[in-house]
């Protein structure tokens, strides 16, 4: 996180989350923060970033996007007259179309565009985690260096400052501009690994899933995700979960938290107990 933290912090100051106060700004939105807190701590007044749904102005985008809807960021939030020329020749349509950020979304996002207030940004643990985290550090540290922006960084306990000299938009950064010309195609059914106080026997799915699988609420499954190892887990229907993302506790996070559903199968215990008389 600190190498994140870093390059924000050139350009901006970067304060702990719990350290947000709504009543101070005009204008505020989270980005990577997990939607149901984000609307929690935004107090429903706001815009949230987030696969997740939640009860609120809430621009839900595609898993593993987020450094194409930072580069959406700069375009909204900055005048057109303060980009260089770099952004001008990004293909803001494609980015807007595999990200799931529509051009509704992106004119609402250019209400926020106005310099004369500063804006707060609430970052959550999904931006630092990510493979792209240093671009998208870039990226969000280039809109504070044109514009005044206060972040509210998660899992930062005190404010976070570097004696670095402000950030410059260097040719090298310039270039990894490249990689905004794909971004990934994440389809089919994902869990969200949480470390906020869950039961980790428990996997937490919208009610989607109970087609998807053919899974009944309080059923026992066996679960195997992408790069894990395979996990009985006892399923627990959550009405404010909606979609195609479930919820899983973990002690740690050693990685970006979302992870493919490689198979989610029911528990056969009764018809292994007839095969073994």
């Amino acid at each position: 996180m600190n190498n994140f933290l870093s390059l924000i912090a050139q350009n901006a100051s970067v304060m702990p989350l719990n350290n947000f106060r709504r009543e101070k700004y005009t204008r505020a939105l989270s980005f990577g923060l997990f939607a149901p807190l984000a609307s929690e701590i935004l107090e429903e007044d706001g815009i949230v970033l987030h696969p997740f749904f939640c009860n609120m102005q809430n621009f839900r985008y595609e898993i593993g996007t987020e450094y194409g809807v930072s580069a959406l960021l700069c375009v909204a939030l900055l005048a057109q007259d303060l980009l260089s020329p770099e952004f001008k020749n990004l293909d803001i349509g494609y980015l807007a179309s595999e990200s799931n950020i529509s051009e509704e979304e992106i004119e609402f996002l250019n209400r926020y565009a106005d310099t004369s207030d500063p804006l707060a940004i609430l970052l959550g643990r999904d931006l630092y985690l990510h493979a792209q985290s240093e671009l998208i550090a870039h990226l969000l540290g280039f809109i504070a260096k044109k514009r005044k922006v206060v972040f509210y960084m998660q899992d930062l306990s005190k404010e976070f400052s570097t004696n670095a000299p402000a950030g410059d938009f260097t040719s090298e950064f310039l270039l990894n501009l490249n990689a905004l010309e794909s971004l990934p195609e994440n389809n089919g059914a994902f869990v969200y690994l949480s470390t906020d106080s869950l039961e980790a026997d428990k996997l937490y799915v919208p009610r989607s899933f109970s087609m998807m699988y053919k899974i009944q609420d309080g059923n026992k499954i066996d679960l195997r995700l992408e790069g894990a190892k395979d996990t009985r887990l006892k399923i627990i229907f959550q009405e404010n979960l909606k979609g195609t993302i479930a919820l899983l506790g973990t002690p740690q996070l050693l990685g970006y938290p979302y992870k493919k559903i490689l198979s989610l199968t029911k528990y056969q215990h009764e018809a292994h107990t007839c095969k073994s008389k």
